[in-house]
């Protein structure tokens, strides 16, 4: 857990999905502090940690484990989603509320989710758990701040920007923001009319159209857009409205954004594209959408990987015959040298290993690095210098790579720098029954 926890900090993403994908139990561990991974992810404000977390476990036979992970708390009482509070990170928070956390879990102390919210200032935080149903008579720390009056001291009197009901009525911070996530038309119309400006953003960076993206309105983008909004403005990440809603799984608004002139090729500040997006998360018809609006197949996003390798990664066939069926590249190697081919032989993807041979990957593509990589997943530290995807599938116990590779003429007898055959490396691993599809090929010369 401490080598995942590592990553996290350090931002080290591949690393990362490795470490779990070596040990899943991880997930649902509990350090000295009694944190999980998501406690660490959520507080180090890393989205696309987070989003890995859960989609593992929801996406294995760990789901069960989903709900106590979200809503699992600390020594100190806080959970991911009060750290997401605590830090400002109202992408994460909109997040783990769409997964289901609890917004009424109270620390020791007796505050919950909306009370740190208030407390440390983020007022559209604040507005985004009541939309979820956060009752505000449940909140001690929001009241004091935010309500005059008996309830409170009223540190902050926001009389003139709010007029908030017994119960549920929104903090505004900003109105055309609010009616933008409300999916308001009539309210962005009026905002309009009074001058609000289009390109206000919420605490982390998100414009009116970003905001109507992500919470599928066609509707209020359209008036949005047909007013002026930025089709192409980023937020805090970097990441358009195009790509939220790719991230979101919505391929209306995706062909819509797109049809009104969005970016299919825009690189984020933190190195992502849309179609990697899109291959990484499984939205085929989106990644459909992007390749007929010229998304380029062999753009690079974070580690240097194209969406073929993602989609290879992860064993998503629909995502990857569509890609090669687009011209995607079998042979083209990350910086370090990673191939589609061996990631999916690592994998052990059989039926993706076998797109990749009918598209003219070669079945012998060999790690081929100047240098020992220096990472720490495990396709770096297991694989030396020369490996093949046989090796590789021998190393893994991919009896069915192993099987369709030597099919496709994979050679079964070569060596490694260090001077191993693939047999060699079976045997090392106690791999019975791929040295018993072997040694009648070793027998025989």
């Amino acid at each position: 857990m401490q080598t995942a926890i590592s990553h996290i900090r350090q931002c080290q993403f591949e690393p990362f999905q490795a470490s779990i994908q070596e040990s899943p139990p991880i997930l649902y561990e509990y350090n000295v502090q009694s944190k999980t991974l998501l406690h660490f992810a959520a507080e180090a404000g890393r989205y696309d940690f987070v989003r890995h977390i859960v989609e593992t476990l929801r996406n294995s036979n760990m789901a069960q484990k989903l709900s106590d992970i979200l809503d699992a708390q600390s020594k100190t009482g806080f959970t991911a989603m009060m750290l997401a509070a605590e830090q400002g990170n109202e992408e994460i928070m909109d997040y783990l509320l769409r997964q289901g956390a609890r917004f009424d879990t109270a620390s020791p102390d007796g505050r919950n989710v909306l009370d740190i919210a208030a407390h440390s200032g983020y007022a559209s935080m604040a507005n985004l758990l009541i939309r979820h149903g956060a009752r505000v008579n449940d909140s001690e720390t929001f009241r004091q701040i935010y309500l005059p009056g008996p309830t409170g001291s009223a540190s902050r009197d926001l009389r003139t920007e709010v007029n908030l009901s017994a119960e549920s009525t929104p903090l505004v911070r900003n109105e055309l923001l609010e009616h933008a996530s409300r999916n308001n038309v009539e309210g962005i119309r009026e905002c309009l009319a009074r001058g609000f400006d289009l390109e206000d953003t919420s605490t982390d960076g998100r414009t009116a159209l970003m905001i109507a993206a992500s919470t599928n309105s066609i509707a209020a983008a359209e008036i949005l857009i047909s007013n002026g909004a930025n089709i192409s403005a980023i937020n805090s990440k970097g990441w358009t409205a195009l790509m939220t809603a790719v991230r979101d799984g919505d391929a209306a608004v995706v062909a819509f954004l797109l049809d009104h002139g969005a970016d299919a090729n825009h690189l984020s500040s933190d190195h992502w594209t849309a179609l990697a997006e899109a291959a990484q998360s499984g939205h085929v018809a989106i990644l459909r959408l992007l390749l007929a609006h010229g998304a380029d197949t062999e753009a690079r996003s974070s580690h240097d990987w194209t969406p073929l390798m993602h989609a290879c990664y992860r064993g998503d066939k629909p995502s990857v015959h569509l890609l090669l069926s687009s011209g995607a590249k079998v042979e083209n190697g990350s910086q370090r040298d990673e191939t589609p081919m061996l990631l999916a032989a690592a994998s052990g993807h059989t039926d993706i290993v076998q797109d990749l041979i009918s598209f003219g990957g070669s079945p012998d593509a060999p790690w081929a690095r100047n240098d020992v990589p220096q990472a720490q997943g495990p396709i770096e530290r297991t694989y030396q210098l020369g490996w093949t995807p046989l090796m590789v599938a021998c190393q893994n116990g991919h009896e069915d790579v192993v099987r369709l590779l030597l099919d496709a003429g994979a050679t079964w007898d070569s060596r490694s720098p260090m001077n191993k055959s693939a047999m060699e490396i079976a045997k090392e691993n106690g791999r019975t029954a791929i040295l018993a599809i072997l040694e009648p090929l070793v027998s025989t010369t």
